[in-house]
């Protein structure tokens, strides 16, 4: 009798190749659930920020037509709960702190050795105090939050911007006016 030798896979080299394709099923699937998470947050943050950006829109339309007193210090709500189940907003204002225009007016102008007080500056100490009360009443910090998620999983994206005041343009003309200069 005589054998001939067929050709073709053995039961170990089929099953060899089973478990390298099951490592790589395995593998790609887990890729495609990362790739889906990913998207998810892609999306949460793609609504957080429009959502921010619709409501800074309106807070700052708001403070336009009816100043920065319309806007409270600080408030919080929540978004339509049909479209956006676990979205909500706080704003909060602030002043914007002003530069020190003493020192700013000072530099450059001191003497050669230096432990002078320029006369300037003390001639412009009222100057000086008029703009610091313009700057504190004509600019404001605003922030918009959005927060998201539950629990640990809660993330947040804020949005800040500065609003200068609808009179800002005349107080300066007042305050150049009074020194005497001509803008």
């Amino acid at each position: 009798m005589k054998y001939t030798q067929t050709k073709g896979f053995s039961l170990l080299e089929v099953m060899f190749a089973m478990v390298i394709l099951s490592m790589s099923l395995i593998a790609l699937m887990k890729n495609e659930t990362q790739t889906i998470t990913l998207a998810q947050k892609a999306k949460d943050w793609d609504i957080a920020t429009t959502l921010a950006t619709a409501k800074m829109s309106e807070l700052t339309t708001l403070a336009e037509k009816k100043g920065f007193v319309a806007l409270k210090d600080e408030e919080q709500g929540e978004f339509d709960q049909e479209m956006f189940p676990t979205y909500r907003w706080r704003y909060w204002k602030q002043p914007v702190p002003q530069p020190n225009f003493e020192a700013l007016m000072n530099v450059g102008s001191e003497t050669s050795e230096g432990s002078e007080v320029p006369e300037s500056s003390e001639a412009m100490a009222g100057p000086l105090q008029m703009i610091g009360k313009a700057w504190s009443e004509a600019l404001l910090e605003l922030h918009v939050e959005i927060l998201w998620g539950e629990g640990e999983s809660l993330r947040s994206f804020d949005l800040a911007t500065h609003l200068l005041a609808n009179d800002t343009n005349n107080k300066i003309m007042g305050i150049v006016g009074a020194l005497g200069a001509k803008p």
